[in-house]
């Protein structure tokens, strides 16, 4: 007599199998609970952590500066930044003067960059031709609105080895904030 499939045994297969799954349902929720905890705790930190920020020229002549999260606008930051900014703009020879001018491009806004990049472009081209050189010596600085800096200094253009001009000059420098604590230039004025 041929023996049928044994039911115990089928029972006992099925039941491995059941305990299989459990394991790996297990093995699946314990992930799970572990990606969402290392998800939480990153979300966490970077809310809350302290951000340092280290702009362009900044950081070899003063350091870098904390600016907490909470505390908002940070006048010391945003001052020497208007003043490395300003160097990138103000600050060249007939050797460099391109490189610097699309650095400034680069921490423009985008609406900043439509408008002035050809002039720039342009202007550079003319001071190279006219052998001239230039240097902003600035004094003072002062936060004057929400991201609007005020930079008083000197103005000296050179041709050759000879300042042409010196002019005291004031420059507002605006910044746009993007997420919380990028700044990018939106405006660069001359005080009158």
């Amino acid at each position: 007599m041929s023996e049928g499939p044994n039911p115990k045994r089928y029972s006992d297969g099925l039941g491995i199998e059941r305990a299989k799954a459990g394991v790996w349902r297990t093995a699946f929720m314990l992930q799970l609970v572990l990606v969402l905890g290392l998800a939480i705790t990153l979300i966490y930190q970077q809310v809350h952590q302290t951000t340092l920020l280290i702009p362009h020229q900044v950081a070899s002549a003063s350091g870098p500066i904390k600016v907490e999260p909470s505390t908002g606008e940070n006048a010391d930051y945003l001052g020497n930044l208007a003043v490395a900014d300003l160097e990138l703009l103000l600050n060249w020879d007939v050797g460099n003067i391109e490189q610097r001018y699309s650095r400034f491009l680069n921490r423009s806004s985008k609406a900043l960059r439509q408008k002035s990049e050809v002039k720039l472009l342009d202007d550079a081209k003319l001071h190279k031709k006219n052998g001239e050189n230039q240097v902003f010596y600035p004094n003072k600085v002062r936060l004057v609105g929400k991201n609007v800096v005020e930079v008083f200094g000197l103005l000296v253009t050179f041709v050759g080895e000879k300042a042409v001009v010196k002019n005291d000059i004031t420059y507002l420098v605006a910044y746009e904030e993007a997420w919380g604590s990028m700044f990018y230039v939106d405006a660069v004025t001359v005080k009158q």
